[in-house]
């Protein structure tokens, strides 16, 4: 199966992300010491559940390289998850049940978002 050059670049931002993480988990165990890894570990995982992920599939909107990506990223899903969180949170829905909520509904746009880009790639090829 040969890979075209948009999902060689979606799996080379894949592999950006994890090693991402892996940065900010160091760095957070460097910071916060006497805490264990697996807190640590865990701190970062929600962080990047609740304040990247959401925004890294919407950035596919833009010709960006990896860290104004993750850049961006972070400032979108930071702006619209908590701006929805605390609009919700008025309209009755509990905190919880946003952070859990709208981080997906988020990257579930930023799918669609990159499966719109692959079919257009897919269409500008086949001409």
């Amino acid at each position: 199966m040969k890979l075209n050059k948009l999902e060689i670049k979606k799996l080379n931002d894949v592999h950006k992300l994890v090693i991402a993480y892996v940065v900010a988990v160091a760095v957070f165990q460097v910071v916060f010491f006497a805490e264990s890894f697996f807190v640590v570990a865990k701190t970062v995982a929600f962080l990047f559940w609740l304040f990247v992920l959401p925004g890294i599939g919407i950035t596919y909107l833009w010709d960006l390289n990896f860290i104004e990506r993750l850049a961006l990223a972070v400032a979108i899903s930071a702006a619209t998850v908590g701006i929805l969180s605390y609009y919700l949170g008025l309209a009755g829905l509990h905190v919880i049940i946003s952070a859990v909520l709208l981080p997906l509904i988020f990257m579930f746009l930023g799918l669609v978002i990159i499966f719109r880009k692959k079919i257009e790639f897919l269409k500008t090829k086949t001409k």
